[in-house]
């Protein structure tokens, strides 16, 4: 991996006023693998890896802890959701471990796969003809910032991944 970090300048642009919630909402876009959404910059920071292949992932990082990043994988044999993610966890756990459900994101059939103990873990799968795009957030209490009240930056920083997962558009 090239682990190219880009700034989000090329990647990100308003998409309105700043409201009087002082929230700054930015758009990224992948044109190249059709899908955007959008991000309150005032709480969320992207950076935007590259791989080999010269594919951008783009990851959030929340000013209260935790992190989400968006990845498109090839599915040429059209795997269910839960069936792409069993495989991804079989040698790990002997498949997905936690909770899962069949839900609609913005229209669009998709799983949802969730662990919530310690860290708030959770996978949206969304397929699309042959491919999956996913969407994963870890939010652990490790990885927050230190204060009072953890429990609060956490439902932050959960409510942030949600804000970005209710927003993508797949084209």
């Amino acid at each position: 991996m090239l682990g190219l970090i880009l700034l989000a300048a090329g990647c990100a642009k308003p998409v309105g006023p700043i409201a009087q919630d002082q929230s700054l909402i930015l758009e990224y876009a992948n044109t190249d693998q059709g899908y955007s959404l959008t991000y309150d910059a005032s709480t969320v920071s992207l950076s935007v890896d590259v791989n080999e292949d010269l594919i951008e992932s783009p990851n959030f990082s929340f000013s209260e802890g935790g992190s989400a990043r968006v990845q498109v994988y090839l599915n040429p044999d059209q795997l269910a959701p839960r069936d792409w993610l069993d495989a991804q966890y079989q040698e790990y756990a002997g498949g997905w471990y936690g909770e899962y459900a069949d839900v609609s994101i913005n229209g669009r059939q998709a799983g949802l796969a969730t662990v919530s103990n310690e860290c708030f873990i959770q996978y949206a799968i969304i397929p699309k003809d042959d491919l999956l795009y996913t969407v994963h957030a870890e939010i652990c209490s490790d990885n927050l910032n230190e204060a009072s009240n953890a429990e609060t930056e956490k439902s932050a920083s959960i409510k942030a991944y949600k804000d970005i997962l209710n927003s993508l558009i797949i084209n």
